[in-house]
């Protein structure tokens, strides 16, 4: 009898927090439409030209067909930020921690919708792994649908189911992110989850300690590093027990091999962060200048006109051959 007892208040006590619908849309965002005007129920966001900024924590923003504006969170909470069908719209400084009452698109931190040209960056997204993800709801840090030419950077994401989700999308740039996720019993969870989207470039993350730290569907080709360093993957001397460093350059003598079409040729054996204190971008010399000097010029003298003198110098000649020829003629024979 008392076991059950205990099992009937386990039972209540997970219909009463855990079972509760999800919804659609959440009366308390605050909404920035296209023409830039904000509907709100509270006064939490200040706008100063095309900048909106968070003056306390709230509940959530939501962006509709906006172009060219920046949501600046200055170090406040919300449960979540969505961008929908936006071009060049920035989110920044923002703490994203998971509500059990609101939700968009699933169960989801940051959502971008078919916006392109968008900026997040410097944001904490924490907490988005739930039971509800039993039944297949979506559970992403930052989840990007469609769109392309997108820069996800600088941004914390811990405990959330997929770190990052991308969805049919392309050309996206992530880079120095840290991605860890939680680890559950009864789902899998991932640093980086790519289903339908190619040619994004993704280096300079670091994937830790999730049961995937990348999954791919339909091996989708994407670029995982710039060219001369990677990704940090917290299984790489796991996965390649003989891999050492390559001649102190903090780059792992072993690819790390993804699937056929997705490969890290330069994967850190340290954290990006390590990596780059120990091995910084070198800044380029700059070339003396040289300051051009003024080679004197050579003066040419112009020529002496000397015509006067040689008319002289010959009449001089023929006056004197005259005479010559005069006194001959005079001298007896």
């Amino acid at each position: 009898m008392k076991r059950a007892y205990v099992i009937m208040v386990v039972l209540v006590t997970f219909l009463l927090f855990y079972a509760k619908p999800i919804n659609a849309q959440n009366q308390d965002d605050i909404i920035i439409n296209a023409n830039g005007n904000v509907t709100s129920t509270t006064s939490a966001l200040q706008q100063t030209n095309n900048t909106y900024t968070l003056t306390t924590d709230t509940f959530g923003i939501t962006v509709l067909n906006a172009s060219n504006i920046v949501l600046d969170g200055a170090g406040h909470k919300v449960s979540g930020l969505s961008l929908q069908g936006t071009t060049n719209v920035t989110i920044k400084n923002f703490i994203v921690t998971y509500s059990l009452d609101y939700s968009i698109y699933g169960v989801v931190g940051i959502s971008l919708v078919d916006a392109s040209n968008s900026l997040v960056r410097d944001n904490t997204v924490t907490g988005f792994a739930t039971i509800y993800a039993m039944n297949g709801v979506t559970h992403a840090g930052i989840l990007i649908i469609g769109g392309s030419a997108n820069t996800i950077t600088q941004n914390k994401l811990a405990a959330n189911l997929d770190g990052l989700l991308l969805v049919n999308t392309y050309a996206n740039l992530i880079t120095e992110n840290t991605i860890t996720s939680t680890t559950t019993e009864h789902v899998l969870s991932a640093g980086i989850d790519i289903v339908g989207g190619l040619s994004n470039n993704i280096y300079h993350n670091n994937f830790i300690d999730c049961n995937y730290l990348v999954q791919i569907i339909n091996d989708s080709p994407n670029v995982w590093d710039d060219g001369s360093s990677g990704n940090y993957w917290s299984d790489y001397r796991t996965k390649y027990p003989d891999a050492h460093e390559i001649d102190n350059t903090g780059i792992g003598n072993k690819q790390y091999i993804i699937d056929a079409n997705n490969t890290d040729n330069y994967p850190l054996m340290q954290r990006y962060n390590t990596f780059l204190a120990a091995h910084p971008t070198p800044t380029p010399t700059p070339k003396p200048t040289t300051t051009p000097t003024n080679t004197p010029t050579k003066t040419t003298k112009p020529p002496t006109d000397t015509t006067p003198l040689t008319i002289l110098t010959l009449t001089l000649i023929s006056i004197i051959i005259t005479l010559i020829a005069i006194y001959t003629k005079k001298q007896p024979r």
